[in-house]
């Protein structure tokens, strides 16, 4: 296989990266686990290129591959960080609930049933 089709290769993988972060900034799961999928089949493709470019003993990069590479995995970083960044303020909503849940059960449970009537009269 010749470096256009790795070229090709990343390419594809760039594109999926793009679309990654756009499923992301859309909180759409269903697609970002979709694109994740697809990429990986595109790696395991790029990984079978090199495998036989060392093989072959042919192992050059070139100036191109080396640029998209870095732009994926600039790409990649800030993907990581969006989902890093989604994880911590769902960590936050879920112990802000858990604060409020205990909050509800102590009022519920400091107010009783000690007959807390405004008529006090039996």
């Amino acid at each position: 296989m010749t470096t256009d089709t790795k070229a090709d290769l990343f390419e594809e993988l760039y594109s999926l990266s793009k679309k990654q972060e756009e499923a992301i900034d859309n909180s759409d799961f269903d697609s970002l686990t979709a694109l994740i999928g697809e990429k990986q089949k595109v790696i395991n493709k790029i990984d079978l290129l090199n495998v036989q470019d060392v093989v072959d003993k042919t192992t050059h990069a070139t100036d191109d591959l080396r640029d998209l590479q870095k732009k994926i995995m600039t790409v990649d970083e800030r993907n990581r960080n969006k989902l890093m960044d989604m994880a911590d303020m769902l960590n936050k909503k879920i112990s802000l609930i858990k604060t409020e849940k205990r909050q509800m059960k102590s009022l519920y449970v400091d107010m009783g049933d000690r007959g807390n009537y405004l008529d006090k009269r039996g």
